[in-house]
């Protein structure tokens, strides 16, 4: 009734709200600790008590107030399906500011927390696009009751299973926390939004976001356990069919042995990141032929088209440093390249599986300076870049054929 009412903006203030449901109280078993010397609680709510009384304090760019970004749909639907399709549909515990509350403790600091449930009680501070996922879901299943009545039972059992999911939620009483500010340095002035807003900054201030090459093999290694249904990974998919191939490539016996970085450690000295050479190979895997090879065949062919660009510019592999090939900028037009010369082997007889027989079309481009100081690729930096690389290769093959 009240996210309804909200929707429709006819549901105007929560004294209402609190004559309805006749001033009860959500309680949440928690656990108190302290992080120097500040009072924090961690508990469990589920997404029916969550929706109804969270809130989020947006920032306002006239008025310079908030703090919250804006909810973003597209990451409120990715969170909706993972946790309709996910095998393992785990949600990271949500950190929230509740505003009226109070704590009765039955054993050390173990106890309970009393909450009024009021909407907007309590302020999400790293969480609301996980919220947001659990209203698109809400929302799903109630729009399915409606259209597909004969089928109750089973939209039942969905919402019961939604209403049964348990979220881990860390709350702070901000009061509390301004009390114990003001004991160590005699704060006046302070208000809960400010404790809320430090809250927000230290904790997307202070995570590292995981390199793109790691997240490329945790996601390959995670299909292959068999663990499907996870948004990020499934809109990509076919980025795990690669990563396997271009982990192969970077060992022994392969023209790219020792130049991919694999997980994005630093100081491996390493030139290729593997998310970019992935990245580049997507017109290569658009190619039909490629696309229905085997995943050795694949391997075969990557192995065959970089062993014949390594035997036409043997410099640029000896001393990676001095030329741009096995950097991002000569890797991925070069690779862009490969589908253009799959067809034209094809179109020839020729087998592309063979260094031997890919080596003539590469040699058309021998004459291509990829000298850091001299090469005319030097400019080009960025996604644009790169595709202009690929115009001039492109440019210089058609020409020799």
């Amino acid at each position: 009734m009240y996210l309804s009412s909200v929707k429709s903006g006819s549901f105007q203030n929560t004294f209402s709200w609190t004559n309805l449901i006749n001033n009860k109280h959500l309680t949440i078993p928690v656990l108190k600790f302290s992080q120097k010397g500040l009072p924090l609680f961690i508990g469990k709510i589920r997404p029916a008590e969550l929706l109804v009384m969270s809130s989020v304090d947006q920032w306002n760019e006239d008025r310079l107030e908030g703090y919250q970004r804006e909810r973003i749909k597209e990451k409120n639907r990715e969170i909706k399906d993972f946790l309709k399709n996910c095998d393992i549909p785990i949600v990271p515990p949500i950190i929230a500011s509740v505003k009226l509350s109070s704590f009765i403790p039955t054993s050390d600091d173990y106890g309970q927390m009393e909450i009024p449930i009021i909407p907007g009680n309590i302020s999400l501070i790293d969480g609301q696009q996980r919220t947001g996922g659990f209203y698109e879901l809400f929302y799903e299943i109630r729009s399915e009751g409606k259209k597909n009545k004969d089928h109750g039972d089973m939209i039942l059992d969905r919402y019961a299973e939604f209403l049964k999911f348990e979220i881990p939620i860390l709350l702070i009483d901000p009061q509390l926390i301004i009390k114990k500010l003001q004991e160590k340095n005699s704060l006046s002035d302070i208000k809960p939004i400010d404790v809320e807003r430090a809250f927000f900054f230290v904790i997307n201030k202070t995570q590292k976001s995981v390199s793109s090459s790691l997240k490329d093999e945790l996601a390959y290694l995670t299909i292959s356990a068999g663990i499907t249904g996870i948004p990020a990974i499934e809109k990509d998919r076919w980025r795990v069919d690669l990563v396997p191939i271009v982990n192969e490539l970077n060992k022994e016996g392969s023209p790219l042995y020792g130049l991919i970085n694999l997980g994005g450690s630093s100081g491996l000295q390493r030139p290729i990141p593997l998310t970019s050479f992935v990245s580049s190979l997507k017109p290569l895997y658009d190619n039909p032929t490629f696309h229905a090879y085997s995943q050795e065949e694949k391997l075969q062919f990557l192995k065959a088209y970089w062993g014949a660009v390594k035997e036409v510019f043997p410099d640029a592999f000896a001393q990676t440093k001095q030329y741009l090939l096995t950097k991002t900028i000569g890797m991925y037009p070069m690779n862009s390249l490969s589908a253009d010369i799959l067809n034209e082997m094809l179109k020839d007889g020729k087998n592309p599986l063979l260094q031997s027989d890919v080596y003539p079309y590469i040699l058309l481009l021998g004459d291509l300076d990829w000298s850091v100081n001299a090469s005319e690729f030097r400019y080009f930096i960025g996604r644009k870049g790169t595709g202009r690389g690929y115009e001039l290769l492109k440019e210089a093959f058609q020409k020799k054929i």
